[in-house]
């Protein structure tokens, strides 16, 4: 009898691996739970992404902290990630229960600008400077003389208003075309909403901080620059000239059944073609010139 219950036992092994079903007693897959914290305070952290390596498995925390996945195997590996904290990665090691703390990573949510680099640029404003010095940070002008740039950290925020607060020594203040870029020590970004704590709902759409040059103790040094630049606006509309503008008018009234008005008939003068867009636009520059003590 236990020979034939071997047989039979073998029988169906052999039938179900090929059908390709995996027997029960093949799956590994085992529920791992835990509480997430933040390091600093011991606050549970909800929303935090875990994921399983190597695969599209995963969850998020609650709003305890708490988690629970099913992973593949015991001896899995866990990838920890939250905005704002440093990323980990945690075998399983044969462990059901992992509780674990995120330590605060700011480097993503600041940024600080190397004023060497932005002093290069020739700008009108401060925020024509922050083109391309400060990741997330986006400066669109929309090309017409004397328009201030925006600028948007991290995208828009609102329909209504974009703009970043600018917080100049302390001191709330508008980064208008009248502040002097050249008296700036340090620029430093910040990027996440947690600003706001500070500053209030003011800094929903990020903030600017900028720190001005103070004098030193030493000898006394004097340093210039001059900085001189053209600017052009793009061309113009390809418009018909005086013979041609007459021409389609005397037409229009031709076509309509009445008489062409004299300035485009017995009054029109062909030695006149004055060019409007040219004669109300034309180059204009750009000039800066600091002297440092």
């Amino acid at each position: 009898m236990f020979m034939k219950q071997k047989l039979l036992f073998a029988a169906v092994w052999i039938l179900i691996s090929c059908c390709g079903f995996v027997p029960l007693m093949a799956q590994t897959s085992v529920q791992i739970r835990g509480t997430i914290t933040e390091k600093s305070t011991g606050e549970p952290l909800p929303g935090v992404t875990i994921l399983e390596k190597g695969t599209s498995n995963g969850t998020v925390s609650d709003i305890d902290g708490k988690y629970s996945i099913q992973v593949s195997t015991s001896e899995a590996s866990l990838i920890i990630s939250f905005i704002g904290f440093s990323s980990m990665e945690v075998a399983l090691m044969g462990r059901s229960v992992i509780d674990l703390e995120l330590e605060e990573n700011l480097d993503d949510l600041a940024a600080v600008v190397n004023t060497e680099n932005s002093n290069r640029i020739l700008a009108a404003s401060l925020g024509e400077t922050l083109q391309g010095l400060a990741p997330g940070v986006s400066v669109r002008t929309g090309g017409a003389p004397g328009q201030a740039p925006q600028v948007e950290i991290r995208g828009v925020a609102s329909f209504i208003n974009s703009n970043p607060l600018y917080v100049i020594d302390g001191m709330i203040a508008d980064a208008n075309p009248t502040f002097n870029t050249n008296d700036i020590e340090s620029i430093q970004i910040l990027k996440d909403a947690s600003a706001a704590a500070i500053y209030g709902s003011r800094a929903a759409n990020g903030v600017i901080i900028i720190t001005t040059k103070q004098g030193a103790k030493g000898v006394a040094r004097v340093t210039a620059s001059a900085k001189y630049g053209l600017e052009q606006l793009p061309p113009g509309y390809e418009v018909m000239n005086n013979v041609e503008f007459a021409e389609m008018q005397r037409r229009q009234f031709t076509n309509s059944g009445l008489t062409p008005p004299s300035s485009v008939s017995t009054q029109f003068d062909p030695s006149i073609n004055t060019d409007w867009y040219k004669e109300g636009t034309r180059m204009g520059n750009s000039q800066d010139y600091n002297v440092t003590l």
